[in-house]
């Protein structure tokens, strides 16, 4: 069974969409803003992780980045419900450690099952995940680490995700708005954020960013992951 874990405290609004999603077939638990702790988000183990941010003194950026930089939950899909009066933060603050998407008040709790089916039927909870060895490069998506020449690279969320898309389609051109779309998923990131995000990658894996080896633009297209000829 799916497993929910909703970030929030007992409102009506939440105690509506957890009974949503209930009869939506979902297993569900409600944790509060002010007792969670990573320790039991592992314990829980969910598949999908609520985060409620009507509560000022709660950053859902931080949860975000938290759960993206344990291992055991990166695959954990992230949803997080704005607070009444809007996003707490810019999107572009959160290009490394975003939720998968952003919903604003008020909301529909149905929309949000809507949202999880989703996900389920683009990216099932047990999906196949293809390790690719491709030149120099090692990239593992079971534990979301990039090793080159024996030496673990240290990527962030979304720049990994970003790296294994192209590796996968080595020599292959991949539009920006294919990228914003497989990548971020359903979030509105603007070309500007995905440019922004490829240059924080070539400096990672590249010896001269600024004449990449790797990860190439086509002007006009898109990027590629190049792979050299022998």
């Amino acid at each position: 069974m799916v497993r929910i874990v909703i970030l929030g405290e007992q409102t009506e609004t939440l105690s509506m969409l957890a009974e949503a999603l209930r009869q939506g077939g979902y297993q569900v638990r409600v944790v509060s803003t002010f007792k969670w702790k990573m320790s039991v988000l592992k314990y829980l183990s969910p598949h999908f992780v609520i985060v409620d941010t009507e509560n000022p003194h709660f950053a859902a950026a931080k949860v975000c980045s938290k759960i993206r930089r344990d291992h055991s939950l990166v695959r954990v899909r992230i949803i997080v419900l704005n607070p009444s009066h809007g996003p707490e933060e810019n999107l572009s603050e959160q290009a490394d450690s975003p939720a998968d998407i952003y919903l604003d008040r008020p909301f529909d709790p149905n929309s949000v099952v809507s949202c999880v089916r989703r996900f389920l039927k683009t990216e099932p909870t047990e999906p196949i995940y293809r390790k690719i060895s491709i030149d120099t490069f090692v990239i593992d998506p079971l534990s979301y680490q990039v090793v080159r020449r024996g030496e673990t690279v240290s990527l962030g969320f979304i720049e990994f995700r970003l790296l294994h898309y192209l590796a996968s389609y080595p020599n292959t051109i991949r539009s920006r708005d294919e990228l914003l779309r497989m990548v971020w998923k359903y979030r509105n990131v603007s070309h500007r954020i995905l440019d922004t995000t490829i240059w924080k990658l070539r400096k990672k894996i590249e010896l001269c960013p600024d004449k990449p080896k790797f990860i190439r633009s086509a002007k006009g297209e898109g990027y590629s992951f190049h792979v050299p000829s022998d």
